[in-house]
């Protein structure tokens, strides 16, 4: 028999993005088309992983010896990598002096967590607001 039991993780990410963002169309109408890409650097830090066997929570970010007491705390997984991102969205011109634009963004990247991290790709949907100086 086997039974399946769930695993947990928590992460944090912070992306930076640095690129070109095309408006297409009347840049005077209120709602346009956009496209954007370009190079961004992410870094992850693992914050949690750990499995559930029924009532049991074993934390699989620390070691255990064969009796199963906890001899060291695994190092704090961080990592820094870089990509590259594209994206295409609306732009809504609200009126006043705020810019809204309702995006989604595929990058190429690493998520340098682990031992075996290798480039792929990332879906993100996103709101971002502007205000006009």
């Amino acid at each position: 028999n086997f039974k399946t039991f769930s695993i947990v993780g928590k992460e944090r990410r912070l992306l930076w993005q640095l690129g070109y963002q095309r408006i297409l169309g009347d840049p005077e109408s209120p709602i346009n088309c956009f496209i954007e890409g370009g190079p961004l650097v992410t870094m992850a830090k693992l914050e949690k992983n750990q499995i559930s066997i029924n009532s049991l929570q074993i934390d699989l970010t620390t070691y255990y010896d064969q009796f199963g007491y906890p001899i060291q705390n695994a190092r704090v997984r961080t990592g820094v990598s870089i990509g590259a991102f594209a994206g295409l969205g609306i732009n809504i011109n609200t009126g006043s002096k705020w810019t809204m634009q309702v995006l989604y963004n595929p990058s190429w990247e690493k998520i340098k967590l682990g031992d075996n991290y290798k480039f792929k790709m990332q879906h993100t949907l996103g709101i971002r607001g502007y205000y006009n100086f």
